[in-house]
């Protein structure tokens, strides 16, 4: 995940055939919301052979929800890791260190605060 991180990539590097095949429909669509459904669809269909999730991914989504306030800490102790391997662990399978990806949380939360009150200032935001 770290070489991605930052570099593009083309997706049948990562998931074969079929993102072409995807492709092709979206191409061929003229109308948004069936082009919408079919990548519904897609995703769906993927999400239904996902393994079950581990105590990592268990803790990554405590730590969204917490909208990155979760301590890092706490998140490993959640994922039932040592800090040093929570740390590694990250790095191995979003590309990132837990506390950027935490500190990217904290910015979305914000942002989308922003984005629902146009009229509040970021410092009031922040704050």
């Amino acid at each position: 995940m770290l070489e991605l991180y930052d570099d593009g990539f083309n997706a049948a590097d990562l998931m074969g055939n079929e993102i072409n095949q995807l492709n092709e429909r979206l191409l061929n669509e003229t109308d948004m919301g069936a082009a919408k459904d079919i990548v519904e669809q897609f995703l769906l269909g993927k999400i239904t052979k996902l393994l079950t999730a581990l105590p990592f991914d268990l803790a990554m989504g405590e730590l969204m929800v917490s909208n990155g306030n979760l301590s890092i800490e706490k998140t490993s102790s959640l994922a039932c890791l040592s800090l040093r391997q929570f740390e590694r662990k990250c790095r191995e399978r979003i590309g990132m260190t837990p506390k950027l990806y935490a500190r990217i949380a904290r910015f979305s939360k914000a942002y989308r605060l922003r984005e629902a009150m146009p009229d509040r200032s970021w410092t009031d935001i922040l704050h």
